[in-house]
């Protein structure tokens, strides 16, 4: 049995030895797809690509923090089916790791990787 796309809802039964039946909570679990980084290390210092795939159609924000947790690049992205994104850093990036940050909607950070710019 496959899973529907986006979210599902679950709820175990368990029976004990007298036939009482018992039920767990509701769990909603959702298909969140799949986010991927490249290059890493970045070496042009000028942008990160990031590839979206079976994620969810919506606004998504990517936030580059340093290790103070300052925001060093954003950007907010539109996605509607499978989508790479060129990343856009500022400037002012200097080589070292930072974090990069995306979230979806209501601000929930659905994945976070450590970035090395050399």
């Amino acid at each position: 049995m496959q899973p529907l796309k986006g979210f599902n809802f679950y709820r175990a039964k368990a029976c004990n030895q007298s036939g009482v039946v018992y039920y767990s909570g509701i769990a909603k679990i959702g298909d969140v797809g799949s986010i991927s980084v490249y290059p890493n290390p970045v070496r042009d210092r000028e942008r990160i690509n990031v590839s979206f795939k079976d994620m969810a159609a919506g606004m998504y924000k990517l936030l580059l923090t340093n290790k103070a947790g300052q925001v060093i690049s954003k950007q907010d992205v539109n996605i509607i089916g499978d989508r790479n994104v060129s990343f856009r850093l500022s400037g002012n990036v200097s080589p070292g790791t930072y974090h990069l940050q995306i979230a979806g909607k209501n601000n929930i950070v659905l994945f976070i990787k450590e970035i090395i710019i050399l």
